[in-house]
C-alpha cells in the first residue's frame, strides 16, 4: 500500500527512485569487474594451452628422438649381426654421442643369438652419473616369467613405449621404448633394442620446458598411470589417477581418467580438496607415446592486478550498501516510520555493514598474493638461464669477466615473527660447486641482512657427485625486516631470506637449485618443512626471485654498469597473521565496550517510572562510561607499546570509533537527564532515535575507516 502524502510518501518515492539507480550502477560495476576477470582468466588459458602445446610438441620431439635411437640400433643389429665385442662398442658409442640416456640395451630371445648361448643382453645403465656394462643375463633370467621380466614380455608382444615399472637393475622407476629385432624369416622377434628413461630423466625434460607459472605438471600414460608427478610417491608405488582419486575420495579426479583415456585435447575444470583450490587443467597428448601432459593452474596462481581488483570489489561493495540502504529507506516511508520498520532496518543495515567489513577483510587477504614490486619469481629453470645468460653475455662484453653461477637451496625448519622489524630463520642451506670451474672459490654463503651477533653457520655436509662438490651448512639467524604494520591485525608479511656468496667482490651470481623442490610453485610452498607452522601466522606463499638492489656504491659486481640490475637471489615467504588468534585478543574487549554501551542507552529514558525501575541516574551512567573509556585507554597504549608501530594501525580506528560512541553516548545521557532542553532526537519515542542508530552509526565508521585503510 502506497503511503499517504506526507514525509512518508516522498520518502518512499525517492527511496524508490535512487534505489533503482544504484542498483543499475551496482550491476554495471559487477559487470564489468566480471567482464574484466573473464577476459584474464581468458587470457591465461590461451597462454598457458599455447605453452601446453609447446611443451607436449617438445617433449614429443625429445621421446621420438630416443625411439629413433632404439630403431636404427634394431636395424643395425639386422643389417651386420654384430659380435658382442660389437654390440658393445655401439652401445658405448650411443651413450658417448647422447650422454643424457639413462639406459640403452640389445637383448636376444632364447637361443636366437647362437644356438650354443640360451639368452645374451647387454645393457649400458647411468649410475651415478656414470654409463656402465651389465650383462642383463648374469643378473637373472629375463626370459623367464618372473616379475622382474614382465617388460620384457610385454616388449615381445608389442613393440613401442612400455607402460612405467621398477627396473631391478637400476633400481629405478623407467619407461622403456623397445624396437624388434628380425635375424630370420619367424614372425616372432629374435631380440629387441630397447632405450629408456627414469622417471627422474622425464621430470627433468618436463621443467626444462618452461612452462612458466603454473601450479604443476603431470605426465601420465593412457592408462592413467602417472609417470610425472609433483607427489614422486605416486610414481613410486606405480599408482594412477583411478587409485588416487580413490584415495582422496576425489570423484572430479576419477572423471579426469575417463578424459585421459580418451585422448582429447582441451581444458578440465576441477575442485582439489587436497589445497581446497579450483583448478584448469589443460591436457594434451604426446603423439609419439600416447602419453598426456597436463598442466595444472590453480585459480588463485593465475597473475592479476590484485591491487586493481582490490579497488573494483571495494566500490561494489559500496555500491551494494548503498542500494540496500535505499531499499530500507523504501521499507520505513512504506511502514509510515513505524517502530518495527525502524528496528528492522537497523538491524539489516547492521548486518550489511559486518558484512561489508569481511569483504573488505577478504580482498584485503588477497595481498599475500600479490608479488613483491621489484623482484622477478623464478619459478622455471629455463626462465632463470635465460636470464642469467643475457646478464653474463652483458658483463662479458663490457669487461671480459665471466662470472661465476653457482647453484644454491635452502629448508626452513623454523621461522618467528619478533615484532615489526625482525624475524628468526633457522634451517639448511647448500651450495653446488662445479669442479673445476670453482676451485678458486670459497665454499661459503652469507645473509646480508642478518644481525651479526645472531647469526649461526655450521658446516654439515661435503661430498662430491661427479663434476659437482655440495656443501651445505646448518644456520640460526636473526634477520633486520622492517615492515609496514599500518593493516594490523590483518597485516601481511614478506619475509625476504636474502643470499649472498661470502666472496661478493667475485662476481659470484646465487641461483635457485631448483631441481631440489618439486613442485616449485609458491602455492606448494618449496623450501619449507612441511609442518613448518609460525607461531601466530598461517604461511601462504614461497618462492625464490631475483631483486635488483640499488646499493648506491660501486661495489664489488654492482658498478656504474650494472648498479639496480645485478641478480640478488632472495628466498621469500608470505606469511598472514591469524586473524582468530588478533581478533580474540585485541578487538573482544572492544566489542564488549561497545555492547555495554547499547546497554545503557537502551536503559536511557525521560520518563521517571522507568527511570525508578532501572536505577537510572545520570551519575550511574557517568560512572559506567567513564570506566569504559578508560579501560580501552590502557589497552590502547598497551598495544602500541607491544608493537611499536611508527604509524596508526587499522586496530587503532576501532579504539578512535568505540571512543567516538562513549563520548555520543554520554551526550546521549546527559540530553535524556536534562528535561529542560528542548532535543527532538530524544524525545521522539522516548530516546528512540539514538537507540535504533547506535549499531548502524557505530558499523558505517568502522566500515568507512575499514575503507580508507585498505582501498
Amino acid at each position: 500500500m502506497i503511503p499517504a502524502y506526507g514525509p512518508a510518501r516522498i520518502l518512499f518515492f525517492a527511496a524508490c527512485l535512487l534505489t533503482l539507480f544504484a542498483a543499475l550502477v551496482t550491476g554495471l560495476m559487477m559487470w564489468n569487474a566480471h567482464s574484466i576477470e573473464r577476459q584474464r582468466v581468458q587470457e591465461w588459458l590461451v597462454h598457458m594451452e599455447t605453452n601446453g602445446d609447446e611443451a607436449a610438441e617438445r617433449l614429443d620431439e625429445d621421446l621420438r628422438a630416443t625411439s629413433t635411437t632404439a630403431d636404427d640400433l634394431a636395424q643395425w643389429v639386422e643389417d651386420t649381426e654384430p659380435t658382442v665385442s660389437d654390440i658393445e662398442a655401439r652401445l658405448e658409442e650411443v651413450v658417448d654421442e647422447q650422454p643424457d640416456i639413462f639406459g640403452i640395451g640389445i637383448g636376444f630371445t632364447p637361443y636366437a643369438y647362437d644356438e650354443d648361448t640360451r639368452l645374451l643382453s647387454r645393457y649400458m645403465i647411468r649410475l651415478n652419473d656414470r654409463h656402465r656394462m651389465v650383462a642383463l643375463e648374469d643378473r637373472y633370467d629375463y626370459a623367464a616369467h618372473i616379475p622382474e621380466a614382465q617388460w620384457y614380455h610385454d616388449a615381445l608382444e608389442e613393440e613401442g613405449w612400455l607402460e612405467p615399472f621398477f627396473a631391478e637393475v637400476s633400481e629405478e622407476v623407467v619407461v622403456l621404448y623397445c624396437a624388434h629385432i628380425h635375424l630370420s624369416e619367424a614372425t616372432q622377434p629374435d631380440g629387441m633394442a630397447c632405450v629408456n628413461y627414469s622417471i627422474r630423466d622425464i621430470w627433468e625434460i618436463v621443467t626444462r620446458l618452461g612452462l612458466g607459472r603454473v601450479g604443476y605438471t603431470m605426465v601420465t600414460t593412457q592408462a592413467g598411470e602417472f609417470i610425472v608427478h609433483p607427489q614422486r610417491e605416486f610414481v613410486l608405488a606405480e599408482l594412477g589417477i583411478d587409485e588416487v582419486a580413490e584415495l582422496r575420495d576425489d570423484d572430479e579426479f576419477h572423471r579426469f581418467s575417463q578424459v585421459v583415456a580418451r585422448g582429447d585435447t582441451g581444458f578440465f575444470r576441477y575442485y582439489d580438496p587436497a589445497v581446497d583450490q579450483w583448478a584448469h587443467i589443460f591436457h594434451t597428448p604426446i603423439a609419439q607415446t600416447e602419453w598426456m601432459l597436463a598442466v595444472v593452474a590453480y585459480d588463485i596462481e593465475i597473475p592479476r592486478d590484485w591491487l586493481a581488483h582490490r579497488h573494483r570489489h571495494i566500490t561494489i561493495t559500496i555500491a551494494t550498501l548503498i542500494t540496500v540502504l535505499m531499499v530500507l529507506m523504501a521499507f520505513i516511508g512504506w511502514q509510515h516510520f513505524s517502530r518495527r520498520s525502524l528496528w528492522m532496518a537497523s538491524i539489516v543495515i547492521s548486518l550489511g555493514f559486518i558484512i561489508g567489513i569481511g569483504r573488505v577483510w577478504t580482498l584485503a587477504g588477497l595481498e599475500v598474493e600479490q608479488d613483491p614490486p621489484d623482484a622477478m619469481l623464478l619459478l622455471d629453470p629455463e626462465t632463470t638461464d635465460r636470464y642469467v645468460s643475457d646478464y653474463t653475455a652483458g658483463i662479458e662484453e663490457r669487461y671480459h669477466v665471466t662470472p661465476y653461477i653457482v647453484p644454491a637451496g635452502l629448508v626452513l625448519e623454523s621461522i618467528e615473527v619478533i615484532g615489526p622489524h625482525h624475524f628468526q630463520a633457522t634451517g639448511l642451506i647448500w651450495c653446488r660447486y662445479l669442479i673445476p670451474d670453482h676451485d678458486d672459490l670459497q665454499r661459503g654463503i652469507t645473509f646480508p641482512d642478518a644481525i651479526d651477533q645472531e647469526v649461526v653457520f655450521e658446516e654439515v655436509m661435503r661430498y662430491r657427485e661427479a663434476n659437482t662438490e655440495i656443501v651445505g651448512w646448518s644456520f640460526q639467524a636473526t634477520l633486520h625486516n622492517p615492515t609496514d604494520i599500518s593493516w594490523f591485525p590483518l597485516d601481511v608479511r614478506k619475509l625476504p631470506l636474502r643470499l649472498w656468496h661470502s666472496e661478493f667482490d667475485r662476481h659470484v651470481i646465487i641461483i635457485p637449485d631448483l631441481q631440489a623442490y618439486s613442485p616449485i610453485y609458491p602455492r606448494a610452498l618449496p623450501g619449507l618443512q612441511h609442518d613448518l607452522v609460525p607461531l601466530g601466522w598461517d604461511v601462504h606463499r614461497s618462492f625464490f626471485a631475483f631483486r635488483y638492489h640499488n646499493y648506491g656504491a660501486d661495489v664489488g659486481p654492482v658498478d656504474r654498469s650494472t648498479r639496480g640490475h645485478f641478480p640478488e637471489l632472495t628466498y621469500h615467504i608470505v606469511v598472514q597473521r591469524r586473524l582468530v588468534d588478533a581478533f580474540f585478543s585485541h578487538q573482544i574487549p572492544l566489542v564488549i565496550a561497545l555492547a555495554l554501551m547499547f546497554a545503557v542507552a537502551m536503559l536511557e529514558t525521560r520518563k521517571r517510572e522507568k527511570a525508578t525501575a532501572f536505577g537510572f541516574e545520570a551519575v550511574k551512567v557517568l560512572g559506567v562510561v567513564t570506566a569504559i573509556f578508560f579501560a580501552l585507554i590502557v589497552a590502547h597504549i598497551d598495544a602500541r607499546r607491544r608493537f611499536i608501530a611508527d604509524e596508526l594501525m587499522y586496530l587503532e580506528y576501532f579504539y578512535f570509533v568505540t571512543y567516538f560512541m562513549i563520548i555520543a553516548g554520554a551526550v546521549n545521557g546527559y540530553l535524556v537527564n536534562s528535561p529542560d532542553i528542548d532535543a527532538p532526537i530524544v524525545d521522539y519515542a522516548d530516546n528512540l532515535i539514538p537507540k535504533v542508530l547506535f549499531w548502524p552509526i557505530t558499523l558505517l565508521l568502522l566500515f568507512l575507516v575499514t575503507v580508507i585503510v585498505f582501498y
